[in-house]
Order: C-alpha cells, then sequence, then structure tokens
C-alpha cells in the first residue's frame, strides 16, 4: 500500500472510530495505533480518554489534535528520557536550524490551524450546540483529517528524521530557532 493510501485509510479508520463514539482524542490515537501496530497494550487508548472536547470538554485545545500529537510521541516520542546525557535531552528543540524532535511535534498543530483556522476546541464548533448533528458531523471531520495529517507527518518523518521547520505557532524566538 502507497503512502496516500495510508494517509487516507487511517483518516477514515479514524472517522469510523468516531461514529462508533470513540472520542476526538481516541478516534485519531486508536487509528494511527492500528496503522502502526505498534508492540504497545491496547490499554494505552485509555489514556486519551480524558482529552475529548478540548481535555474533559473545556473547549481547549482541540481532542483531535491532542490524540495525533500521541500517536506521533507512540512512534517518535522518547522512550526513556532519564537515561539520556543532559545534553541528548536538550538536543529535542533543533536550535539555530538543527534537526530536533520537536521540530517533528511542530508540524502537527501547526498543520491543523492552518487547515482549520484554530487550534481550540471551542472555535471549532462555536455555531452549534454540542448535540447538534452538524457538530457531530464537523468534529468527524476534523477527527479524520488529523489522523490522515498525523499520519502523513509520521511518513514525512520516515525520509526527513527530524530535519522540519517550525511554523508560526512556536514559543522559541526567531533567533534562537531559524525556521
Amino acid at each position: 500500500m502507497g503512502d496516500e493510501e495510508v494517509v487516507k485509510e487511517t483518516g477514515e479508520r479514524a472517522g469510523f472510530y468516531f461514529e462508533e463514539r470513540l472520542n476526538c482524542a481516541e478516534s485519531v490515537f486508536k487509528a494511527i495505533f492500528d496503522t502502526v501496530n505498534t508492540d504497545l497494550p491496547g490499554a494505552v487508548l485509555a489514556v486519551m480518554s480524558g482529552f475529548g472536547g478540548g481535555v474533559g470538554a473545556s473547549g481547549n485545545v482541540c481532542g483531535a489534535l491532542s490524540g495525533g500529537t500521541a500517536a506521533l510521541g507512540l512512534v517518535y516520542g522518547r522512550r526513556n528520557p532519564l537515561s539520556l546525557p543532559m545534553e541528548e535531552r536538550t538536543k529535542t528543540y533543533g536550535k539555530n536550524g538543527a534537526p530536533g524532535l520537536y521540530r517533528l511535534f511542530n508540524q502537527l498543530p501547526n498543520r491543523f490551524k492552518e487547515r482549520f483556522g484554530t487550534v481550540n476546541c471551542a472555535e471549532l464548533i462555536k455555531p452549534w450546540h454540542i448535540e447538534a448533528p452538524e457538530r457531530r458531523e464537523r468534529c468527524n471531520q476534523i477527527v479524520s483529517e488529523t489522523a490522515s495529517i498525523a499520519m502523513s507527518i509520521l511518513l514525512e518523518a520516515k525520509t526527513k528524521g527530524y530535519d522540519f521547520d517550525y511554523g508560526d505557532l512556536c514559543i522559541f524566538p526567531k533567533d534562537l530557532v531559524k525556521r
């Protein structure tokens, strides 16, 4: 199966899980989890339960974005950071144009915001009541597309490693990290 098909299938799977009443974070995470077929137990999905509705229905960072970020971490996250020398732990930032793990993670919120205009759950669903079918349709679209975006990043990283540019959503000053 080619990369485009994997991306599409992952998005469709996330939409299916959302229709099956997994929350947004669980749907995206599980779709990617299933696609990458990791050796982690299925109970890992429980970690994502509280992120639905922008963390416990608080309307903050979209749960689909949280689920996608967790899935990126599942594949590329540091398994035991305390076992690394301090110098290695700080390389995650990729200062002065050097590749760094956060450059990979930074892709998702930037691409998400570019696609949907905001990363905030409440803003994404603002026009609709929480029980409105239109809100559910909108969230399903966001879930599906976020899973596809995250899978695209995972596939890109297979060849690029952490060699990504930071996007506009970045807390580091521009002079510290060349974008």
